[in-house]
């Protein structure tokens, strides 16, 4: 069989069954030919399968949560620190986010400290990049208001938190449940702050740390 085959029809049905050539049928008034009304209904549900909902992206057949656990380096000072230091830094927690400017739950924190330490410490998660400036080994200024604004939380670690075996100090702090979202891109920023113990530190990469987090 080639070419269109003639189908008796009346107004608004099927007139033929049309050729591969045919345009997509744009009106379901007026007679159109088999193969215009499948290209308009394939084209019809592309559409609807993109759009639905409002997607910003395609994630179909996923079973389950997206989780992630996230090794850090921590960059030390290879001496003493006081209270009140910030250690390491700011921090960029990669990929703490399934999507850009998304969000998820900080679920669990691990601390390995190679020289034995259990210090005290408040880990503070921002939506991003804190303003002011956090040095490692140097006492910040007072939090300003544009960074209290971007504070997601605070995670605070105590001594009682920490194991030690060997000589190598060990902290785990499970089921944590803090709300975080990255304000763009799928980074957040982790500022860690000496409370109340005086950790000392033989080398610079001597503390680690892995962050467990539940994609939405």
């Amino acid at each position: 069989m080639s070419g269109s085959q003639e189908i008796s029809a009346g107004d608004g049905d099927i007139a033929t069954l049309g050729s591969t050539s045919d345009a997509p049928a744009t009106s379901p008034s007026g007679t159109n030919s088999g193969m215009a009304v499948f290209k308009a209904i394939m084209l019809a549900a592309q559409t609807l399968a993109t759009n639905q909902n409002g997607a910003s992206e395609n994630h179909l057949g996923e079973v389950g949560g997206h989780t992630e656990a996230i090794e850090i380096g921590i960059t030390t000072t290879a001496a003493g620190y006081s209270a009140g230091h910030c250690l390491g830094g700011p921090i960029t927690v990669p990929n703490a986010v399934r999507t850009a400017g998304g969000t998820g739950l900080l679920a669990s924190l691990h601390l390995a400290d190679q020289n034995g330490n259990a210090p005290v410490i408040d880990a503070l998660f921002f939506d991003r990049a804190p303003a002011a400036t956090y040095t490692d080994h140097v006492t910040p200024s007072k939090m300003t208001k544009a960074d209290q604004a971007t504070l997601l939380g605070r995670v605070s670690i105590l001594t009682t938190d920490w194991d030690t075996v060997n000589g190598i100090s060990m902290c785990t702090k499970v089921a944590i449940g803090l709300p975080i979202k990255a304000n763009a891109g799928t980074t957040i920023t982790m500022i860690l702050m000496v409370i109340g113990s005086a950790p000392t530190y033989a080398s610079t990469s001597d503390l680690t740390m892995r962050v467990g987090v539940l994609g939405d």
